[in-house]
């Protein structure tokens, strides 16, 4: 059982939740509320479109069954997680990668087809990792293939997430499917129109078997040691400022090292421009490249439901098309991303702030400790307000990180990259991100941590959150080209469509829509857009 410990800032005032904020000076800007709106439509396997009188049967799907996790695997995962020491950044791994059976590929199976109302073809196959609490698969897909991919897990068979499409997957030597829950994924294909079998354009590689369930808070009690009795639910707050700031943290699921899923935390930030862009600050650690950020999922308002309420999570937003990677530093233990989505309604893009610490000032860190639900953590910042570390994973060494000791909470593994924030009575400021921090299972308090500096960080991104204004190129003279097109059998297509794009001047697409399955009146849907050369 958690000990109860409430929160409070006796430095903070407890204020209403604004509405919106000015800009702040040259050195930071205030946060963005995005507004709560109407939730989107639940998505649908195209199958289940064709109604219940359909041949497809359950017992027709083709079905995989992985053997039983061997006790090395398990073993590796506990190891992997052992508490980290002093000078360690230490993402959570929560999975570990199984290869596929070479018995198993697609290419040597035969697949039970449905025709859609479209004329397309579409199947589902169903793929078990023995008690996995969740799953990912790896699929190799050939670059050309222009089908359609969704994915549902067993614990939760209504929650549908795709269509993916040739842009989710272009450029990947793996496509790593959305974390679902339960240890059985549904996986529906759906074939371009004119193309009657798969023709080798898909394989499955890999799954990442997840020993975590979103659903259920933290959940690896079976593989490491629960997240410490010291730690404070969110919910449990009563600053309304730093519960404000905790709508734009989010858990990151994410994949790396073959298969391994790990957790760390990130928060969402704000430009001058107020553009509502989904700008992401993490550690590099977590996320240092290209390969690793498109396979990012991110949880926001992964929240208790109540203050201590038994680890039962409130309604929470998966976003799963990865993020843009656009800068990270070792020495610093930044990164820097964009979201591939839009961030979901409700969010807040954080204020953040260029100006020093100083040694003594409050400071808030919000976080997912284990991967667990959120958390806040209060403290000083250290005397001296900066340290050099040496890190014993990489032998880098990083130099003046903020020091930080927490008086109430504590960071753990799945913290990486977390916020630190300084807050004032309106708002929260984001000063940097958790590198790491020594073992504390008693909880002591004086305990330090380490975080990344945002201020050096900004002038590695300050083109993104203080964008230059210049004056626009000359427009260019296009080439001209001439536009055609053709209908036949339900498939739209238009030949170098002349797209405006201001000063970059004229830019020309071939775009492929197709007859939406089932609409009365007929309706046309994007099927696919290429750059005309």
């Amino acid at each position: 059982m958690k000990s109860r410990q409430w929160l409070a800032l006796s430095s903070l005032l407890v204020i209403s939740q604004l509405a919106s904020l000015p800009l702040a000076g040259a050195d930071g800007v205030g946060p963005y509320y995005k507004p709560i709106e109407q939730e989107e439509a639940a998505q649908r396997f195209a199958i289940d479109a064709v109604g219940p009188g359909n041949a497809f049967a359950e017992n027709s799907r083709l079905k995989i069954r992985l053997p039983v996790p061997t006790s090395s695997e398990l073993e590796t995962l506990r190891r992997n997680n052992t508490k980290s020491a002093s000078g360690q950044a230490k993402a959570l791994q929560i999975g570990f990668g199984r290869d596929m059976p070479s018995n198993l590929r697609l290419a040597t199976t035969n697949i039970p087809w449905v025709a859609l109302a479209d004329g397309r073809l579409a199947t589902q196959l169903q793929l078990t990792s023995p008690g996995a609490k969740a799953l990912r698969v790896g699929l190799a897909i050939k670059p050309g293939f222009a089908g359609e991919l969704r994915f549902a897990g067993s614990d939760k068979p209504q929650m549908v997430l795709g269509p993916y499409r040739q842009s989710d997957w272009r450029g990947q030597p793996i496509f790593w499917s959305p974390v679902v829950e339960g240890d059985t994924v549904t996986v529906e294909i759906v074939l371009p129109g004119g193309q009657k079998g798969l023709n080798g354009d898909i394989e499955i590689v890999q799954v990442s078997h997840i020993a975590a369930n979103p659903s259920q808070g933290n959940q690896f009690s079976n593989l490491s040691p629960d997240t410490y009795s010291c730690e404070v639910d969110l919910e449990c707050s009563t600053n309304s400022v730093v519960k404000t700031a905790a709508k734009g943290v989010a858990r990151m699921v994410y994949v790396k090292n073959g298969g391994k899923s790990y957790v760390c935390s990130g928060t969402l930030l704000n430009d001058k421009g107020g553009t509502q862009t989904p700008w992401f600050y993490t550690a590099h650690h977590c996320i240092s490249d290209q390969t690793v950020a498109t396979t990012l999922n991110t949880y926001f308002f992964y929240e208790n439901s109540g203050c201590y309420t038994n680890n039962v999570p409130k309604t929470y937003k998966q976003l799963t098309r990865g993020a843009t990677y656009l800068d990270s530093d070792a020495t610093n233990d930044h990164a820097f991303l964009r979201l591939n989505e839009a961030a979901p309604s409700g969010v807040v893009f954080n204020a953040w702030s260029t100006v020093s610490l100083a040694s003594g000032q409050d400071i808030v860190g919000i976080h997912h400790p284990h991967g667990d639900l959120k958390k806040v953590s209060l403290g000083l910042v250290s005397s001296p307000a900066t340290a050099s570390i040496l890190s014993s994973d990489t032998g880098q060494r990083l130099n003046d990180l903020w020091s930080v000791s927490y008086y109430s909470g504590a960071v753990e593994p799945g913290s990486s990259g977390s916020g630190l924030f300084s807050c004032s009575s309106t708002s929260c400021d984001l000063r940097g991100g958790l590198f790491g921090g020594s073992d504390n299972p008693s909880c002591s308090y004086g305990i330090k941590s380490a975080y990344s500096r945002f201020d050096v960080a900004y002038n590695r991104i300050a083109g993104y959150l203080s964008p230059t204004t210049t004056s626009p190129a000359p427009t260019p003279t296009p080439t001209t080209k001439t536009a055609s097109s053709r209908y036949a059998n339900g498939v739209l297509t238009i030949n170098n469509l002349e797209i405006d794009n201001g000063a970059a001047g004229k830019v020309y697409y071939n775009v492929t829509m197709k007859l939406k399955a089932n609409s009365n009146p007929a309706l046309l849907e994007l099927d696919s857009v290429t750059q005309s050369p």
